[in-house]
């Protein structure tokens, strides 16, 4: 009968033993692992650039901007509504954007709010066909990684 005793308290034991190696296991491992895992660095800080229509011209500010994610905040002083407001590499030449990004309709005396990432090169903005300006993309601008964004 001792003999039995010992046995089951042996295997008591043993489950517990195993019962705490699994639980550090799972930890080292597991959702709190404390290794780096973070690949390569923030993408910039998105820009915001104003572009102002008044019906018969277009003026952006400023008309140099580094690459990365921009808001283009689109005003238009018109007397009529702008249908759409495209941003596009210029004359086909790569760089800029990869696709075409577009706004609008923006009603007279509204604004409008176009987002793109942008990488080096000169692009286009083309409102209704009628008024363009040029925006031109330098060097991608450093990361965010050390700035707090906040709401």
């Amino acid at each position: 009968m001792r003999g039995r005793g010992q046995i089951k308290t042996v295997g008591r034991s043993g489950a517990i033993a195993l019962t705490c190696i699994g639980a550090v296991a799972a930890t080292t491992t597991g959702c709190g692992d404390a290794r780096n895992t973070d690949q390569g660095f923030r993408p910039p800080i998105t820009h915001i650039v104003a572009l102002l229509l008044d019906g018969k011209t277009a003026r952006i500010s400023p008309a140099s901007v580094g690459g990365g994610p921009i808001t283009l905040k689109i005003t238009n002083h018109g007397n009529f509504v702008v249908r759409k407001v495209s941003l596009r590499s210029r004359d086909g030449l790569p760089g800029c954007v990869t696709s075409e990004a577009v706004a609008g309709p923006i009603l007279v005396g509204g604004t409008g709010t176009l987002t793109a990432t942008l990488a080096e090169g000169t692009c286009e903005v083309l409102a209704d066909k009628l008024a363009s300006e040029q925006l031109t993309v330098t060097a991608e601008r450093a990361s965010a990684q050390n700035d707090l964004l906040l709401p």
